[in-house]
């Protein structure tokens, strides 16, 4: 309620009369601790699939390789509720704030529909079955929306608003009808071409087919390392993307096939020729997934599945030893997939869900169960750093429950890593400003955001990084009002408040570039008269940003580095001719 009562008193007048601004871009201090702990968000589920609330602490127990470990760390997530009177005053035109009115979940949710995997009747029913549940979703509940093609796009970033996902699944609209992939083998005109000439006798075992054998499935073999290479791309880039949010992370992939093992052919005169196993690469992934506690759920798009060897499109005459041998290559190919499936599943701590046809049921499911866990953490009793993979067992004092856990990681040294990559401090700050991230409300603010009047001439220098902008630009001006009570500051002997707060204005266009963007930092030195009457207005700033004519998706932030927290805020916005000069 105080912050409410802050944000009512804010004027969006930016006077800037505390603020002193400085050019600086220091990165936040970096903390190193010599304990390491492993964190391990648990899901526990009953007979019917169901989440289990209540656990405590007592009711765990850990093994690592086989070892007891002690629980140092036991909470438990519960999903949304509605907040209780938290009613804002109605926003002028233009404001904006990232004031949270209901309570959101501890997790976020990502839809991914791989349209580069799957033929085009299982995508129109998939994404049927999104509508079906996007429709009804609970309160709270975020999530966002990505498609793979022949590669990974946003259809639409985190929102908890329904009507913006229904919207987002439109197929016209965003081009989310269903489409073939190029990479996809579903023509069988090929292979029955090969059967009818197997089933000659002139042609049973000549040269010519066995070439032609070996040759069709080179041809598959090509198509599908292309997929998983495409396939494993995208979901590290998305785990890349996704490790930025704090908490978990549900991805749900919704795919016609996990194609990461191809078994040999024994009809080929080479049957290991096509033969591909991706077990390196697939680690490499679960590994940055896992890291980014993003707990990966594949549900297979393809529901009751059975041989294709039925299917009535299939031509030709009937041979009974052909049959068998396609259903059994059917049977094998498909106990592979599912294999993967669940060793991605049970690596990240997710849950792979094929043989059904209720997809909507599934999204539900895992979407609820997702935001109700247990997360633990632990301080391992082996010290060692040799980057061995260390097993771990989740046990519950109950019977009867199924658990969803990480199983292990890889013991590697962060210093080690860190002397060999060279790399700089990391800035907390920057990766939350991408396209499309949940806003963040540990920092509480409001902006006004609109087109300056009057523009400036247009033989003036461009505001922002971006110094290649030309023609046709509109500055806007950004003015925040920051709610007190979400700053730190440290107090000097002579009574002074010093703090720091970086304020960011990023523009993306419609597929997430970044078109121009501005950074910048303020000291705050404030007397004790002064700071008195700070914390009662709080604090206001303006950014001003250059911004070409379209719809862009403007986002803004708020860091305060002494306390280590963030507010964002991101709003499409309609630019457009200034009643003044373009620039």
């Amino acid at each position: 309620m105080r912050l409410i009562a802050a944000l009512c008193l804010l004027s969006l007048l930016a006077t800037g009369v505390f603020a002193q601004t400085s050019a600086s871009t220091q990165p936040a201090p970096v903390y190193k601790t010599t304990v390491r702990q492993v964190v391990l968000d648990v899901v526990v589920t009953g007979a019917k699939g169901e989440a289990l609330p209540g656990l405590k602490k007592e009711d765990f127990s850990l093994l690592e390789d086989g070892k007891p470990q002690t629980i140092s760390y036991f909470q438990e997530h519960t999903g949304a509720a509605p907040a209780q009177g938290t009613a804002l005053p109605a926003m002028p035109p233009n404001v904006y704030t990232n004031f949270p009115l209901t309570q959101e979940t501890d997790s976020v949710n990502v839809l991914l529909l791989d349209a580069l995997n799957t033929p085009m009747p299982d995508q129109a029913y998939v994404r049927q079955q999104m509508l079906k549940y996007l429709k009804q979703l609970p309160s709270g509940t975020r999530i966002a929306v990505f498609t793979l093609a022949s590669r990974l796009r946003m259809v639409q970033g985190f929102t908890s608003e329904s009507s913006q996902l229904l919207a987002a699944l439109d197929g016209k609209k965003h081009k989310l009808l269903p489409q073939s992939s190029p990479l996809l083998d579903t023509d069988h005109t090929q292979e029955d071409f090969i059967e009818q000439l197997q089933n000659d006798p002139a042609m049973s075992n000549s040269l010519a087919l066995s070439a032609m054998q070996q040759f069709n499935a080179d041809t598959q073999t090509f198509r599908t390392d292309m997929r998983v290479r495409i396939t494993l791309d995208a979901l590290s880039e998305l785990g890349r993307y996704l490790s930025s949010i704090p908490g978990r992370k549900n991805l749900l992939w919704f795919s016609g096939s996990f194609p990461f093992i191809i078994n040999p052919d024994l009809d080929l005169p080479n049957p290991f020729q096509a033969m591909s196993v991706y077990g390196d690469q697939i680690r490499e992934t679960t590994d940055m997934l896992r890291l980014g506690q993003i707990a990966v759920y594949p549900i297979d798009a393809r529901g009751l599945m059975v041989s294709p060897v039925y299917d009535a499109s299939r031509r030709g005459p009937f041979n009974a030893a052909a049959f068998a041998k396609a259903g059994m290559k059917f049977f094998q190919q498909t106990a592979a997939e599912h294999q993967t499936m669940n060793t991605i599943a049970e690596e990240t701590g997710g849950e792979a869900i094929y043989n059904t046809n209720g997809i909507q049921d599934a999204i539900r499911r895992v979407i609820n169960n997702g935001s109700h866990y247990y997360t633990l953490a632990y301080t391992p009793t082996s010290p060692k750093l040799d980057g061995g993979y260390r097993h771990i067992q989740v046990l519950l004092a109950r019977s009867g429950y199924n658990l969803q856990y990480r199983h292990g990681y890889f013991a590697e040294d962060p210093e080690a890593a860190h002397k060999h990559t060279a790399t700089a401090p990391s800035d907390p700050f920057l990766p939350l400003m991408a396209h499309g991230l949940p806003s963040f409300s540990q920092i509480i603010y409001k902006v006004m955001m609109a087109p300056e009047n009057p523009q400036p001439s247009a033989m003036g220098p461009v505001i922002g990084d971006n110094k290649t902008l030309k023609g046709g630009l509109v500055r806007y001006q950004m003015d925040y009002a920051v709610a007190e009570p979400t700053l730190s500051f440290s107090t000097t002997p002579d009574g002074l408040h010093h703090g720091t707060v970086r304020f960011a204005a990023v523009a993306f266009d419609q597929n997430g570039n970044v078109l121009n963007s501005t950074f910048q930092d303020i000291q705050l030195h404030l007397k004790p008269g002064t700071y008195s009457a700070f914390s009662q207005v709080g604090l206001q700033f303006r950014q001003e940003l250059d911004l070409p004519k379209n719809t862009v998706f403007l986002r803004t932030g708020v860091y305060d580095p002494l306390s280590g927290r963030i507010g964002t805020l991101e709003v499409p916005v309609q630019v457009t001719a200034s009643p003044s000069a373009d620039k």
